[in-house]
């Protein structure tokens, strides 16, 4: 019956109604059902209101509706909206609604929406066996301009290590179904056998290929700077200051129940990184990384973790 409806519903039919009945014989025996639909008027979308936007643009939420005024209702346009919306981040709750006009088959689309909170700040304490004590600061910015843009910047100290980071993202760049990230770093790591200076920046750009897979793609620049070299420090061609200048592409595959705190899944990616004096750099070389992640619940709400 529900599959009817929202069959019915994909056509132009918010109003469908659906009945089953059944003639059970006395003995044993198939069943026969008969389904019913009474199917309403067809519904064509007079017009769109916004309620509840009060720092998104009314314009972008009118952007990424799919139901359009003078088109005919589409229920499956409606959950694709309700998808695209959500993935922009901005709203805590939102509904996509109908409401009556003085001609039945002509509906008012109404969204409302509740915006979630637009800024963060956050702080990680921490400890580690080589840096010693740390912590990380950030603070994050949703609803640039009132679209989904976001900007979020950090920062990070230890005894050895000191490093910043500041990322603008658009998770519908170019208008498209891709998020992409432009970042710019600095950051500065004492290694026992040298001192490692870094200041770049990379833009990477990722797409969903399917429910837990993506693929990402991007280009990154880093000026190095190697001082305090003791007599056994290797670096990656043997200067002490050097451009690199690479592309890479990742695949990742995640099925984890939770980003923050899973309790089951897994993440796996494979990645290939080219480095060329051809792409503006000093160094040359293939890199190929592989990694994975498990997660299995056990009694006594206890996670095991797997890590390669």
């Amino acid at each position: 019956r529900s599959q009817a409806i929202e069959i019915m519903g994909d056509h132009g039919y918010p109003d469908a109604r659906a009945t089953i009945r059944s003639a059970t014989p006395d003995g044993p025996g198939p069943v026969d059902l008969a389904l019913t639909v009474e199917r309403g008027p067809l519904v064509v979308v007079d017009s769109v209101r916004v309620e509840g936007a009060r720092h998104t643009r009314e314009g972008f939420i009118r952007e990424h509706l799919k139901l359009r005024p003078g088109e005919r209702y589409d229920m499956a346009l409606e959950r694709q909206s309700t998808a695209e919306l959500f993935k922009s981040g901005l709203f805590r709750r939102l509904e996509i609604g109908l409401e009556p006009t003085a001609d039945p088959g002509r509906r008012v689309v109404v969204v409302k929406v509740e915006e979630a909170e637009r800024q963060e700040v956050y702080v990680e304490p921490g400890f580690g066996s080589y840096e010693g004590p740390r912590a990380k600061a950030g603070y994050r910015r949703k609803s640039l301009l009132g679209t989904a843009l976001s900007w979020n910047t950090e920062a990070t100290g230890s005894l050895k290590y000191q490093g910043a980071a500041s990322t603008l993202s658009d998770p519908f760049f170019l208008g498209a179904d891709l998020k992409a990230d432009l970042t710019g770093f600095a950051q500065r790591r004492e290694e026992p056998a040298f001192t490692r200076r870094d200041l770049g920046g990379r833009f990477f750009a990722t797409r969903e290929l399917g429910r837990a897979l993506t693929v990402s793609t991007g280009y990154t620049l880093r000026s190095t700077d190697l001082s305090d070299l003791g007599g056994e420090a290797e670096t990656e061609d043997s200067r002490e200051n050097y451009d690199l200048s690479s592309v890479k592409v990742q695949l990742t595959c995640d099925t984890r129940n939770d980003l923050l705190y899973p309790s089951a899944g897994q993440r796996t990616f494979g990645a290939v990184e080219q480095a060329d004096s051809w792409l503006g750099g000093d160094v040359n070389f293939t890199r190929l990384t592989l990694g994975s992640r498990w997660f299995f619940p056990l009694p006594g709400a206890v996670v095991l973790g797997l890590r390669y």
